[in-house]
Parts: C-alpha cells; structure tokens; sequence
C-alpha cells in the first residue's frame, strides 16, 4: 500500500508520523516514537480506552481525536506537543488529572468540553485557549475556576459585580457567556479577553478594561444589550469582529472612548447587526484628525475640543507641508484640559 500502514492492528500514514485510527475494542494503546500527529477521530468512540502514553515526538493532537472515550483515566503527553485540536477530549467523563507539558501554545475550542477533569495545570507557553475549552468541567470547582494564570470558566453560576483577579493573563472565551454579571473589573495583566467572553451577559452595564489589556476578541461582549460605553485604553491593539454586536434583528449602539491610537480592527465592530457605534477620543485626539475614520466608522470630536486645537501647517522635508492639529490656549475652566489633550508638538510649532 503507497499510502498507509499499520502496527498492531492501528492504521498509520505510509510513514507513520499521523496516527489515522485505533480499533475501537482496545483498551490500551502504544504509539510508536516518530508519530507526531494523533489524527482527527483517531479514537473517536474508543469505549473500552482506559490509559495512553505519547511519545516525545507528538506535536499535535487534531479535532474530536478522543471524542467521548468515556472510560479514559490517563494520558500522558507528549513533552514536544504543541496544540490540542477542537473538541480533542470532549465528553471524556473518566479523564481527571491532566498535566499539560510546558511548550504547549493552542488549546482548541472545546478541548475538554464537559470532560472529568478535576485537576490541570496550564503552562505559560499557553497562548491560546478556545471557546468553551473547559465549560461543564464542573469537577473543577465551583465559581470563575482560575487555573495558574488563566480564567478557565464560571461554574454554578456568577451575578453582580465581578473583578477578575489581577495576575490573571487569559480571560477563556466564553467563559461568563450568559452569566447575570452587572459589572466587571478587568485588570491590566490580561492579555486578551478571549471570543464570546462575556456574550449574552444581558444585565452587564459597566465594562472596565485596564491599561495593560492588549486584545479583545471577537464576539467579547457581543448581545449585551445593557452595554452602552466601554473606555478602551492605550494598550487595545485589536478588537476582534462583532467585539459589541448586538442582538439579530434589533438595533446596537455603543460608544467607544479611546485613549491611544485606534486599535487594529478584523472585521466590523458591530458584526452583521444593525446599529451605530460613536468614537471618542479621550487622549491623543490629535492621533485621530487624519485618520476621519476607524473602521468605517467617522470619529467624533467634542465641541470644547475643537474650539482649543487649531491647524497649522509645518514643513516637511521633501518641500510639502503636513498639517498637524495643536493645543490653541489653555483656560481655568478646562482644568483637566492640559492633562487629557495637550499637545505632543514640540513646543516651536505652538
């Protein structure tokens, strides 16, 4: 055969780096060292799989590979693996104790989705971990479960006002969707806000994001209809798409304050709902006059604002001019005016 091969009875590529399917009787199973991919659906519906040990050459695990073995207890992994793929060990009831091996990057959407897992650690190397990744693992404990440096999910239930607790690093997605937070606190060692990560809070109404937070991922407050303005600090340089969308079939609004430079955004704001979205700046207005737009979207300016800037022109070396919008006066009844939008010009064009 040119394309696969097989050893005790387990199906291989020709060259048995993708492990493509386990017989579903086994109750064990020795991979070979070389294998570096466990294949997607590979033990998919193994019902008899209680224990299984990876080679230090399995660099992935692909979708749904140990879907519903429901009597798996132990997987040892692979010290060179570095991604999970989606829905990997879903349903797996009898897996509690994970140990994820340090080098490891991305862990799927659903991972272990309503799993057994009770205990797990998560390695800094982690940069990604999915939607859902660990939703329904409810022998992780009861309340935000938060594992090393990552919020992991909501079990039982969380209202009120919420503050993430600071050396928290990733915010999984999906991990309060549709919990009755009224507020929330995220504090600057938050790297990203994962995708869906507060969707369908329909009682959220205050959003604090701390400068610090890089990302915002899609869908992160997306059908939160309460949610009518988020000041975004300095240090957003992404908002996914449809961050803020609504509900189908009704209107969104929101109004976005910015303090630095416009983060970069993939896709609209709003998704495919209908609405409008207000920008705002707060600091460095003059980083938003040429720019007119953000995503599509014209920035608005608040009339105290315009009537302290004023253009002037400034000679530029290759003989043009470039115009640059500058503080005009500073007056006693602005007192934060200096503060918020002085000029970062030097002072020989004031």
């Amino acid at each position: 055969n040119v394309r696969y091969s097989s050893a005790d009875g387990v199906l291989y590529d020709k060259k048995r780096e993708t492990l493509i399917k386990c017989p579903q009787g086994r109750t064990a199973c020795s991979i070979p060292n070389g294998v570096k991919v466990i294949g997607e659906n590979s033990f998919v519906l193994c019902s008899k799989l209680t224990s299984l040990s990876m080679p230090d050459s399995v660099e992935r695990i692909e979708d749904f590979a140990f879907q519903v073995c429901s009597t798996l207890e132990s997987v040892a992994f692979s010290r060179s693996l570095k991604e999970i793929g989606n829905m990997a060990f879903y349903s797996c009831s009898s897996l509690a104790d994970v140990v994820l091996p340090e080098g490891l990057t991305n862990i799927d959407d659903y991972a272990f989705y309503c799993s057994g897992v009770a205990r797990i650690n998560i390695p800094r190397s982690v940069e990604h971990i999915g939607m859902y990744a660990f939703s329904y693992c409810t022998k992780l404990g009861e309340g935000a479960i938060v594992v090393d440096d990552c919020l992991l999910c909501v079990n039982g239930g969380c209202s009120g006002r919420f503050v993430v607790q600071d050396g928290v690093r990733l915010i999984v997605g999906g991990a309060f969707c549709g919990e009755s937070i009224t507020s929330v606190v995220i504090p600057g060692s938050v790297a990203y806000i994962g995708r869906g990560a507060f969707e369908g809070c329909e009682f959220l109404e205050s959003v604090t994001i701390s400068e610090g937070v890089r990302n915002v991922e899609s869908s992160a407050f997306s059908r939160c209809p309460l949610l009518q303005k988020v000041n975004i600090p300095r240090s957003v340089s992404y908002i996914g798409t449809g961050a803020f969308e609504g509900f189908p079939g009704s209107l969104r609004h929101v109004v976005l304050m910015f303090d630095g430079a416009p983060p970069r955004v993939e896709g609209a704001i709003l998704g495919s709902a209908e609405g409008s979205v207000q920008v705002y700046p707060n600091q460095g207005w003059e980083l938003y006059v040429k720019q007119g737009t953000w995503n599509g979207v014209p920035i608005e300016y608040r009339g105290d604002i315009l009537e302290h800037y004023h253009k002037i022109s400034k000679p530029t070396s290759a003989g043009s001019t470039e115009d640059l919008y500058v503080e005009r006066t500073w007056h006693e009844s602005y007192p934060n005016f200096v503060k918020m939008y002085g000029s970062t010009f030097p002072n020989a064009y004031l």
